[in-house]
Protein backbone atom coordinates (compact mmCIF):
# COMPACT_ATOMS: atom_id res chain seq x y z
CA UNK A 1 0.00 0.00 0.00
CA UNK A 2 1.54 3.20 -0.72
CA UNK A 3 2.03 6.13 1.61
CA UNK A 4 -0.81 8.06 1.72
CA UNK A 5 -1.26 11.90 2.63
CA UNK A 6 -2.82 11.18 6.01
CA UNK A 7 0.13 8.58 7.02
CA UNK A 8 2.83 11.36 5.98
CA UNK A 9 5.50 11.63 9.05
CA UNK A 10 5.59 15.51 7.89
CA UNK A 11 3.45 17.64 6.18
CA UNK A 12 6.34 19.04 3.72
CA UNK A 13 6.46 22.66 2.49
CA UNK A 14 5.12 23.06 -1.06
CA UNK A 15 8.10 22.65 -3.52
CA UNK A 16 8.42 25.38 -5.96
CA UNK A 17 7.98 24.21 -9.04
CA UNK A 18 9.01 25.34 -12.79
CA UNK A 19 7.13 26.07 -15.84
CA UNK A 20 6.83 23.36 -18.41
CA UNK A 21 9.84 23.21 -20.54
CA UNK A 22 13.19 25.76 -19.25
CA UNK A 23 15.28 28.71 -20.74
CA UNK A 24 17.13 26.78 -22.73
CA UNK A 25 15.35 24.86 -26.08
CA UNK A 26 15.32 21.05 -26.33
CA UNK A 27 16.86 19.73 -29.03
CA UNK A 28 14.84 19.48 -31.95
CA UNK A 29 14.29 15.16 -32.19
CA UNK A 30 11.36 13.97 -33.12
CA UNK A 31 8.89 11.89 -31.42
CA UNK A 32 9.84 8.89 -31.16
CA UNK A 33 8.21 5.79 -33.11
CA UNK A 34 6.72 2.86 -31.94
CA UNK A 35 9.82 0.82 -32.93
CA UNK A 36 12.06 2.97 -30.64
CA UNK A 37 9.64 3.74 -27.98
CA UNK A 38 11.37 0.26 -26.56
CA UNK A 39 14.68 -1.04 -25.10
CA UNK A 40 15.73 2.81 -24.51
CA UNK A 41 18.71 3.50 -22.55
CA UNK A 42 18.59 6.43 -20.35
CA UNK A 43 21.47 8.66 -18.49
CA UNK A 44 22.46 12.52 -18.25
CA UNK A 45 25.91 13.19 -19.99
CA UNK A 46 27.62 16.67 -21.28
CA UNK A 47 28.48 17.93 -24.47
CA UNK A 48 31.48 19.25 -25.86
CA UNK A 49 29.96 22.19 -25.64
CA UNK A 50 29.88 22.13 -22.24
CA UNK A 51 26.41 22.06 -22.07
CA UNK A 52 24.19 19.45 -20.15
CA UNK A 53 21.66 17.23 -21.28
CA UNK A 54 19.78 13.81 -20.60
CA UNK A 55 19.18 11.74 -23.55
CA UNK A 56 18.30 8.44 -24.25
CA UNK A 57 19.81 5.86 -27.35
CA UNK A 58 18.51 2.96 -29.20
CA UNK A 59 20.69 -0.18 -28.49
CA UNK A 60 22.73 0.45 -31.08
CA UNK A 61 23.64 3.97 -29.67
CA UNK A 62 21.10 6.44 -32.17
CA UNK A 63 20.18 9.44 -30.12
CA UNK A 64 15.99 9.70 -29.76
CA UNK A 65 15.42 11.93 -26.87
CA UNK A 66 17.35 14.96 -25.95
CA UNK A 67 16.54 17.70 -23.31
CA UNK A 68 18.60 20.42 -21.50
CA UNK A 69 19.22 19.95 -17.41
CA UNK A 70 20.24 23.34 -15.99
CA UNK A 71 23.34 21.88 -14.40
CA UNK A 72 25.13 17.98 -13.98
CA UNK A 73 22.75 15.62 -13.34
CA UNK A 74 22.86 12.44 -11.91
CA UNK A 75 20.31 9.36 -11.58
CA UNK A 76 16.95 9.17 -12.97
CA UNK A 77 13.43 7.03 -12.31
CA UNK A 78 10.85 5.75 -14.80
CA UNK A 79 7.42 6.59 -13.75
CA UNK A 80 5.07 2.85 -14.37
CA UNK A 81 3.56 4.59 -17.26
CA UNK A 82 6.41 4.38 -19.00
CA UNK A 83 7.00 7.68 -20.75
CA UNK A 84 7.36 10.27 -17.76
CA UNK A 85 11.16 10.59 -16.49
CA UNK A 86 12.24 12.33 -13.23
CA UNK A 87 16.26 13.18 -13.25
CA UNK A 88 17.95 14.21 -10.12
CA UNK A 89 20.68 17.21 -9.62
CA UNK A 90 24.23 15.31 -8.78
CA UNK A 91 24.68 16.55 -5.03
CA UNK A 92 24.58 19.32 -3.95
CA UNK A 93 21.98 19.92 -6.01
CA UNK A 94 18.29 21.42 -6.19
CA UNK A 95 16.54 20.47 -9.05
CA UNK A 96 14.65 17.53 -10.44
CA UNK A 97 14.13 17.30 -14.47
CA UNK A 98 10.67 15.79 -15.48
CA UNK A 99 10.71 15.14 -18.89
CA UNK A 100 8.65 12.99 -21.22
CA UNK A 101 10.21 10.40 -23.45
CA UNK A 102 7.56 10.09 -26.41
CA UNK A 103 7.86 13.77 -26.79
CA UNK A 104 11.48 14.55 -26.13
CA UNK A 105 11.10 17.58 -24.14
CA UNK A 106 10.77 19.02 -20.13
CA UNK A 107 7.58 19.20 -18.42
CA UNK A 108 8.47 20.56 -15.44
CA UNK A 109 11.20 21.34 -13.14
CA UNK A 110 10.94 20.69 -9.14
CA UNK A 111 13.22 22.94 -7.09
CA UNK A 112 14.01 21.33 -3.18
CA UNK A 113 13.00 23.23 -0.56
CA UNK A 114 14.42 25.62 1.98
CA UNK A 115 17.32 23.78 4.02
CA UNK A 116 17.29 20.86 1.74
CA UNK A 117 19.53 19.87 -1.69
CA UNK A 118 18.83 16.67 -3.38
CA UNK A 119 21.71 13.50 -3.55
CA UNK A 120 21.18 12.48 -7.04
CA UNK A 121 18.25 9.50 -6.47
CA UNK A 122 15.16 8.58 -6.42
CA UNK A 123 12.09 6.43 -7.12
CA UNK A 124 8.66 6.44 -7.98
CA UNK A 125 5.99 4.40 -6.05
CA UNK A 126 4.34 1.50 -7.61
CA UNK A 127 0.96 3.16 -8.75
CA UNK A 128 3.43 6.27 -9.95
CA UNK A 129 1.26 8.43 -7.67
CA UNK A 130 4.26 9.42 -5.35
CA UNK A 131 8.12 10.45 -6.17
CA UNK A 132 10.73 9.62 -3.51
CA UNK A 133 13.83 11.37 -3.68
CA UNK A 134 16.91 10.95 -1.34
CA UNK A 135 17.54 14.63 0.67
CA UNK A 136 20.05 16.23 2.68
CA UNK A 137 18.70 18.43 5.60
CA UNK A 138 21.72 19.85 6.09
CA UNK A 139 21.27 22.27 9.11
CA UNK A 140 19.94 19.74 10.80
CA UNK A 141 20.98 16.81 13.55
CA UNK A 142 18.40 13.96 10.96
CA UNK A 143 20.09 15.28 8.45
CA UNK A 144 19.15 11.85 5.86
CA UNK A 145 15.65 12.64 4.64
CA UNK A 146 13.73 10.56 2.08
CA UNK A 147 11.34 13.78 0.35
CA UNK A 148 7.99 12.84 -0.67
CA UNK A 149 6.57 14.53 -3.88
CA UNK A 150 2.47 14.43 -5.40
CA UNK A 151 3.23 13.15 -8.95
CA UNK A 152 -0.34 13.58 -9.51
CA UNK A 153 -0.32 17.36 -8.23
CA UNK A 154 2.31 19.13 -10.37
CA UNK A 155 5.02 17.22 -7.65
CA UNK A 156 3.97 18.89 -4.66
CA UNK A 157 6.44 18.48 -1.84
CA UNK A 158 3.73 16.30 0.66
CA UNK A 159 5.97 15.40 3.51
CA UNK A 160 9.32 13.71 4.11
CA UNK A 161 10.78 10.22 6.29
CA UNK A 162 13.83 9.78 7.61
CA UNK A 163 16.34 7.83 5.79
CA UNK A 164 17.45 5.83 8.78
CA UNK A 165 21.30 7.68 8.72
CA UNK A 166 23.27 10.28 7.32
CA UNK A 167 24.27 10.52 3.46
CA UNK A 168 21.29 8.62 1.66
CA UNK A 169 22.29 8.16 -1.83
CA UNK A 170 20.71 5.58 -4.14
CA UNK A 171 17.34 4.01 -3.37
CA UNK A 172 14.93 1.47 -4.88
CA UNK A 173 11.97 -0.05 -4.54
CA UNK A 174 11.48 -3.16 -3.73
CA UNK A 175 9.75 -6.13 -5.63
CA UNK A 176 6.78 -6.04 -3.10
CA UNK A 177 5.79 -2.35 -4.40
CA UNK A 178 5.46 -1.04 -1.09
CA UNK A 179 9.35 -1.28 0.67
CA UNK A 180 11.94 1.77 0.13
CA UNK A 181 15.61 0.14 0.83
CA UNK A 182 18.12 3.20 1.06
CA UNK A 183 21.75 3.32 1.05
CA UNK A 184 22.93 5.86 3.43
CA UNK A 185 26.63 6.27 2.73
CA UNK A 186 26.87 7.54 6.32
CA UNK A 187 28.66 10.99 5.34
CA UNK A 188 27.64 14.37 6.30
CA UNK A 189 28.24 17.26 3.75
CA UNK A 190 27.03 20.91 3.66
CA UNK A 191 26.48 22.99 0.35
CA UNK A 192 28.12 25.46 2.04
CA UNK A 193 31.33 23.63 2.17
CA UNK A 194 31.24 22.08 -1.44
CA UNK A 195 31.85 18.43 -1.32
CA UNK A 196 33.95 18.27 2.45
CA UNK A 197 33.11 15.22 4.06
CA UNK A 198 32.34 16.42 7.72
CA UNK A 199 32.27 13.54 9.85
CA UNK A 200 34.91 10.52 8.47
CA UNK A 201 35.36 9.59 12.35
CA UNK A 202 32.15 8.64 13.10
CA UNK A 203 30.85 7.87 9.60
CA UNK A 204 27.89 5.78 10.08
CA UNK A 205 26.93 3.92 6.56
CA UNK A 206 23.66 1.51 6.44
CA UNK A 207 21.14 -0.36 4.14
CA UNK A 208 17.58 0.75 6.07
CA UNK A 209 14.49 -0.58 4.68
CA UNK A 210 11.62 1.95 5.17
CA UNK A 211 8.36 1.00 5.11
CA UNK A 212 6.14 3.60 2.75
CA UNK A 213 2.59 3.44 4.34
CA UNK A 214 3.44 5.48 7.44
CA UNK A 215 7.85 5.90 6.89
CA UNK A 216 8.90 3.29 9.67
CA UNK A 217 12.26 1.62 9.66
CA UNK A 218 11.37 -2.01 8.91
CA UNK A 219 15.19 -3.76 9.07
CA UNK A 220 18.73 -2.05 8.87
CA UNK A 221 22.28 -3.98 7.84
CA UNK A 222 25.58 -2.50 8.33
CA UNK A 223 29.27 -3.51 8.17
CA UNK A 224 31.56 -4.55 10.70
CA UNK A 225 32.56 -1.80 12.74
CA UNK A 226 35.83 -2.15 11.03
CA UNK A 227 34.90 -1.25 7.93
CA UNK A 228 32.82 1.70 8.74
CA UNK A 229 34.65 3.94 6.38
CA UNK A 230 33.32 2.14 3.44
CA UNK A 231 30.36 4.33 2.23
CA UNK A 232 27.35 2.66 1.21
CA UNK A 233 26.27 4.29 -2.28
CA UNK A 234 24.61 2.49 -4.94
CA UNK A 235 22.25 -0.32 -5.09
CA UNK A 236 20.54 -2.83 -7.77
CA UNK A 237 17.99 -5.08 -6.75
CA UNK A 238 16.79 -8.23 -8.34
CA UNK A 239 13.18 -9.75 -9.16
CA UNK A 240 14.08 -12.32 -6.11
CA UNK A 241 14.43 -9.11 -4.07
CA UNK A 242 18.29 -9.60 -3.30
CA UNK A 243 19.85 -6.13 -3.15
CA UNK A 244 23.03 -5.65 -4.20
CA UNK A 245 25.17 -2.80 -2.62
CA UNK A 246 27.98 -0.92 -3.82
CA UNK A 247 30.62 1.03 -1.82
CA UNK A 248 33.61 3.92 -1.75
CA UNK A 249 36.25 3.48 0.86
CA UNK A 250 36.82 6.63 2.86
CA UNK A 251 39.25 5.29 4.95
CA UNK A 252 43.23 4.45 4.40
CA UNK A 253 44.10 4.29 1.02
CA UNK A 254 46.78 1.38 1.73
CA UNK A 255 43.73 -1.15 2.60
CA UNK A 256 41.58 -2.63 -0.14
CA UNK A 257 37.99 -3.48 1.59
CA UNK A 258 35.93 -5.68 0.09
CA UNK A 259 33.88 -3.34 -1.91
CA UNK A 260 30.35 -5.36 -3.18
CA UNK A 261 28.00 -6.77 -0.55
CA UNK A 262 24.38 -8.75 -1.33
CA UNK A 263 21.84 -8.66 1.38
CA UNK A 264 18.64 -10.62 1.76
CA UNK A 265 15.83 -9.31 4.20
CA UNK A 266 16.54 -11.19 7.67
CA UNK A 267 19.92 -11.98 6.71
CA UNK A 268 23.45 -10.54 7.36
CA UNK A 269 24.95 -8.41 4.64
CA UNK A 270 28.09 -10.50 2.44
CA UNK A 271 30.61 -8.84 1.50
CA UNK A 272 32.53 -10.26 -1.92
CA UNK A 273 36.11 -9.47 -2.64
CA UNK A 274 37.83 -9.41 -6.10
CA UNK A 275 41.10 -11.81 -6.23
CA UNK A 276 43.68 -8.98 -5.01
CA UNK A 277 45.31 -7.48 -8.19
CA UNK A 278 41.95 -7.09 -9.36
CA UNK A 279 40.57 -5.54 -6.52
CA UNK A 280 43.60 -3.41 -5.89
CA UNK A 281 42.61 -1.62 -9.23
CA UNK A 282 39.16 -0.77 -8.26
CA UNK A 283 40.97 1.88 -5.97
CA UNK A 284 38.39 1.98 -3.48
CA UNK A 285 35.78 3.28 -5.53
CA UNK A 286 32.59 1.71 -6.85
CA UNK A 287 30.56 4.38 -9.24
CA UNK A 288 27.64 2.43 -9.89
CA UNK A 289 25.77 -1.19 -10.07
CA UNK A 290 22.80 -3.21 -12.22
CA UNK A 291 22.12 -6.62 -12.54
CA UNK A 292 21.13 -8.53 -15.66
CA UNK A 293 17.74 -9.34 -16.10
CA UNK A 294 17.41 -12.80 -15.03
CA UNK A 295 18.73 -11.32 -11.40
CA UNK A 296 21.58 -13.82 -11.19
CA UNK A 297 24.55 -12.15 -12.94
CA UNK A 298 25.71 -8.11 -11.69
CA UNK A 299 27.93 -5.57 -13.35
CA UNK A 300 29.50 -3.06 -10.64
CA UNK A 301 31.82 -0.43 -12.49
CA UNK A 302 34.80 0.71 -10.81
CA UNK A 303 35.56 4.09 -12.86
CA UNK A 304 38.94 4.95 -11.34
CA UNK A 305 40.52 1.86 -11.88
CA UNK A 306 39.08 2.26 -15.95
CA UNK A 307 37.39 -1.17 -15.11
CA UNK A 308 33.85 -2.85 -14.73
CA UNK A 309 33.83 -6.08 -12.96
CA UNK A 310 31.27 -8.69 -13.30
CA UNK A 311 29.85 -10.93 -10.35
CA UNK A 312 28.00 -14.52 -9.61
CA UNK A 313 25.08 -13.74 -7.54
CA UNK A 314 23.92 -17.38 -7.03
CA UNK A 315 27.80 -18.95 -6.54
CA UNK A 316 28.07 -14.96 -4.48
CA UNK A 317 31.68 -14.98 -6.48
CA UNK A 318 33.92 -12.83 -8.44
CA UNK A 319 34.03 -13.61 -12.41
CA UNK A 320 35.72 -11.50 -14.45
CA UNK A 321 36.30 -8.26 -15.02
CA UNK A 322 36.66 -5.36 -18.22
CA UNK A 323 38.70 -2.55 -19.17
CA UNK A 324 36.68 0.45 -20.10
CA UNK A 325 38.06 4.26 -19.41
CA UNK A 326 35.93 5.76 -17.21
CA UNK A 327 33.34 3.13 -17.36
CA UNK A 328 30.84 4.02 -14.96
CA UNK A 329 27.15 3.86 -16.25
CA UNK A 330 26.01 0.28 -16.52
CA UNK A 331 22.63 -1.43 -17.44
CA UNK A 332 21.34 -4.78 -18.50
CA UNK A 333 21.79 -5.70 -22.20
CA UNK A 334 18.02 -5.35 -23.99
CA UNK A 335 17.91 -9.18 -24.51
CA UNK A 336 19.60 -11.94 -24.07
CA UNK A 337 23.38 -11.82 -21.68
CA UNK A 338 25.14 -9.06 -21.23
CA UNK A 339 25.32 -5.21 -20.57
CA UNK A 340 25.59 -1.87 -21.84
CA UNK A 341 28.34 0.32 -20.69
CA UNK A 342 28.81 4.02 -20.67
CA UNK A 343 31.87 5.97 -20.28
CA UNK A 344 32.62 9.55 -18.82
CA UNK A 345 35.81 9.80 -21.83
CA UNK A 346 32.72 9.05 -24.27
CA UNK A 347 31.49 6.49 -26.09
CA UNK A 348 29.56 3.05 -25.05
CA UNK A 349 29.61 -0.63 -25.68
CA UNK A 350 27.71 -3.94 -25.24
CA UNK A 351 29.25 -6.58 -23.61
CA UNK A 352 28.99 -10.20 -23.58
CA UNK A 353 30.71 -12.82 -22.00
CA UNK A 354 32.48 -13.38 -25.73
CA UNK A 355 33.29 -9.67 -25.83
CA UNK A 356 32.53 -5.91 -25.66
CA UNK A 357 31.86 -4.14 -28.67
CA UNK A 358 31.40 -0.60 -29.34
CA UNK A 359 27.39 0.94 -30.18
CA UNK A 360 27.97 1.81 -33.70
CA UNK A 361 25.71 5.18 -33.72
CA UNK A 362 26.66 6.36 -30.94
CA UNK A 363 27.60 10.28 -31.19
CA UNK A 364 30.58 11.28 -30.51
CA UNK A 365 30.50 14.10 -28.46
CA UNK A 366 28.89 13.25 -25.39
CA UNK A 367 30.51 12.49 -21.62
CA UNK A 368 28.58 9.83 -19.94
CA UNK A 369 27.50 10.61 -16.26
CA UNK A 370 27.51 7.84 -13.89
CA UNK A 371 24.60 6.13 -14.24
CA UNK A 372 22.41 4.15 -17.30
CA UNK A 373 19.19 3.43 -16.67
CA UNK A 374 17.00 0.62 -19.08
CA UNK A 375 13.79 1.58 -20.56
CA UNK A 376 12.73 -2.27 -21.18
Amino acid sequence: MPLSRRSLLAAGAAGAVGAAGMMTAALPLRRLSAAEDTGLYLSANTGRDGGHRFSAFRADGALVMDVPVPDRAHGCTLHPDGDTVAVFARRPGRFVVVASLRESRVLRTVESVPGRHFYGHGVFSADGGLLYATENAYDEDAAGIVGVYDAADGFRRIGEMNSGGNGPHDMRLMPDGRTLVVANGGIRTHPDMARVKLNLDTMDPSLTYLDTADGGMLEQARQPEALHWNSMRHLAVTPQGRVLCVQQWQGAADRSPPLVAVHERGAELTLLAAPEAVQGRMRNYCGSATVDRSGSIAAVSAPRGGLVTFWDLKAMRFLGSTDVADGCGVAPAPDGPGFVITSGAGGAWRWEPGGAAALPAMPEDRRWDNHLTLRA
